[in-house]
């Protein structure tokens, strides 16, 4: 959590907040090592970067590989600009909390 609210200086990019906003599917691990709340709070600031992202809670990095591999996600790209359009907006957020 606290690498994707990581301020970083001007015109460098938070790469784990810019990972997030791109991906197709967001992968958890280690659920089960944090409390509810912080896992609800992840959750929640994941979904203000990418609200079309699938995410997936694993422990023991056990995923089921049907759920990861062969998803397509470069067939369409409308879902693009979305995604962007979410990330610029989670960026905007971050900068006026400072």
């Amino acid at each position: 959590l606290e690498h994707l609210a990581e301020e970083k200086p001007d015109g460098i990019i938070n790469e784990a907040s810019r990972q997030v906003a791109l991906a197709d599917i967001i992968i958890l691990n280690k659920t089960d090592l944090v409390s509810e709340e912080d896992l609800n709070k992840l959750r929640t600031t994941i979904r203000s970067i990418n609200g079309l992202g699938k995410i997936l809670e694993t422990q023991r990095s056990r995923a089921d590989l049907a759920k990861v591999l062969d998803l397509h996600a470069f067939d369409s790209l409308s879902g693009i600009r979305v995604l962007l359009q979410s990330h610029l907006k989670y960026q905007e957020m971050q900068r006026k909390k400072v």
